[in-house]
């Protein structure tokens, strides 16, 4: 069990994360700022680079927890369904509850929008690279016919 400083240092971590989430949905990857994030979540932006190097590494933090939840559930999620079942199951899902909006995956689009327009680092890349690679090897796992392509 984590101990209340560690709880609360990943409470902080994720709430600047959907902070900088939340204003790309609301007004683009120009709108997604570290002082808006801060200004959001009521800290200072010295705590915001305790965190995060960039608002690109805020954005992949939020985006990476939501594609490896994806990732641990497309193995078992819809048995016996093509990929095109489970992506729509995913997409149905987070349009019924509202409260998934930030972890839907028209949220990750936009997000990835986002990302394409802001500046990242190699360490940053690799990271969304590996992410993408358990994605990858999730539904390999449902089908020996799948490809990395």
């Amino acid at each position: 069990m984590a101990s209340l400083r560690e709880e609360k240092k990943r409470a902080t971590r994720q709430a600047m994360a959907d902070a900088a989430a939340r204003l790309v949905l609301d007004g683009g990857a120009e709108a997604a700022t570290v002082s808006g994030i801060t200004a959001a979540v009521g800290v200072s932006p010295r705590t915001f680079h305790n965190y995060f190097s960039s608002v690109a590494d805020a954005l992949l933090y939020s985006t990476a927890d939501v594609l490896e939840s994806f990732a641990a559930d497309i193995p078992s999620v819809c048995p016996g369904k093509s990929v095109t079942a489970v992506l729509e199951a995913a997409l149905l899902e987070s349009l019924e509850d509202e409260e998934k909006e930030l972890r839907s995956l028209h949220t990750l689009y936009r997000i990835g929008e986002a990302l394409d327009n802001l500046s990242h680092t190699s360490e940053e890349r690799r990271r969304f690279e590996r992410i993408s690679d358990t994605i990858i090897s999730a539904f390999q796992q449902r089908g020996t016919d799948y490809t990395d392509y």
